[in-house]
């Protein structure tokens, strides 16, 4: 059975043991509300939460994939065909759909916390993508991303003359009582301009410390006088979330308006997503050895940060 498969049965049989103990509980005399926690309107039946809810049918868009089940009467018949019959590529799409729907439907009803289309189907993309990892398959190995991950870069690539590029990264370990913070400046030539590693407090959740990051960043570039930077980082679930103006209501949501508000007072700033491996200077200095609430500034690169710097415009 594929990573698509999986993902669809897992989806599929929580959200019928929920929806039956919910049914049981109204049955027996305890209030508990039937609508969708997304909308609030229609009965919450898998059709509507993964199919008909304006959530789900903008996650959809979001994967361009939609199907029409309006003459449907079960959705588990419907996705049991699907994985019997359907390409590999679509079971992926659904997959992802399905787990980014039924993770932040529990997020709105248990932790009252909404997120976007866009920021869900990422988060599942990275979700399947640790799962393939976890179990020896090449992360990007059949992994359906949006119609512009085909372009995201593998390798450091410079930017233009005269335009900077910043590297950002978060290491978190959980159990930890702090994550570390790696930032990278580096110019058209790929050479080192700055950076320095900055360790904080453990937070809650690994999307608080990599947005932490970025607003580390970019509040260290803003103090400086370069007009045309990059900033680059390997967070699905970060860098989305900063290029969509939607408003977020996660507990993060502060932090992201305080990294929008620099962005959108400096217009030469922008923000990419990059692969790992384009990110490798700034997870490398992000480990460096540094006290709690303390700097570690670079004033010249160590042996293996200079190879690393050497390689990527090699």
């Amino acid at each position: 059975m594929g990573v698509g498969s999986s993902f669809i049965w897992q989806g599929i049989v929580t959200a019928r043991i929920e929806a039956m103990q919910g049914y049981r509980l109204s049955a027996k005399g305890v209030n508990l509300p039937l609508n969708c926690p997304m909308c609030g309107y229609e009965v919450e039946d898998l059709l509507h939460v993964f199919f008909n809810c304006p959530f789900a049918l903008a996650c959809w868009h979001v994967v361009d994939a939609g199907f029409d089940l309006s003459m449907e009467m079960s959705a588990p018949l419907w996705l049991l065909t699907k994985i019997e019959t359907g390409p590999s590529e679509e079971i992926l799409k659904i997959a992802r759909v399905l787990w980014g729907v039924w993770f932040f439907c529990n997020k709105k009803i248990w932790e009252n916390q909404i997120v976007t289309a866009e920021i869900a189907m990422a988060w599942s993309t990275k979700s399947i993508e640790d799962w393939k990892e976890a179990v020896g398959k090449p992360a990007n190995q059949g992994v359906i991303t949006s119609q512009r991950s085909s372009q995201v870069p593998v390798k450091w690539s410079k930017p233009e003359l005269g335009a900077m590029k910043l590297h950002v990264d978060a290491v978190v370990t959980l159990g930890a009582p702090a994550f570390f913070i790696g930032l990278v400046l580096r110019d058209h030539t790929g050479a080192l301009v700055g950076g320095y590693t900055i360790s904080k407090s453990m937070v809650n959740k690994v999307f608080e410390a990599e947005s932490l990051a970025v607003l580390e960043g970019l509040t260290w570039l803003a103090s400086m006088n370069h007009d045309k930077v990059i900033i680059e980082f390997d967070s699905l679930f970060t860098v989305p979330a900063l290029q969509t103006s939607s408003v977020n209501l996660l507990e993060v949501g502060f932090i992201l308006d305080a990294c929008r508000n620099i962005l959108e007072s400096r217009s030469g700033y922008k923000i990419s997503f990059v692969k790992r491996q384009a990110n490798r200077v700034a997870h490398l200095v992000a480990k460096l050895p540094c006290s709690l609430n303390c700097q570690n500034v670079l004033t010249s690169p160590s042996d293996l940060l200079l190879e690393a710097l050497l390689l990527d415009i090699s």
